[in-house]
């Protein structure tokens, strides 16, 4: 299965710039299902729980730069 991981990092980085999902979805033209939906592909492919979830997203506090880091090098790329 071919999964977009630029793709996904964008999103990620939106939720992180706008601070919800729903603003993400907005800015980047998508149903607010579909970041959801991708963010969740992507937890469970990196094995990290990336935000915590409430009507703001924030990285969970245990997993911030962590994740970041991981998440970064999940994909084999630099940060922008």
């Amino acid at each position: 299965m071919c999964y977009d991981h630029i793709g996904a990092r964008i999103t990620f980085q939106t939720i992180l710039k706008e601070g919800t999902f729903s603003r993400a979805a907005e800015k980047l033209n998508y149903a607010q299902s579909t970041i959801s939906n991708q963010m969740q592909r992507l937890e469970k492919e990196i094995g990290v729980q990336l935000f915590n979830r409430g009507w703001d997203v924030e990285l969970t506090r245990a997993q911030g730069n962590f994740s970041r880091w991981r998440l970064i090098n999940s994909f084999n790329i630099g940060p922008t």
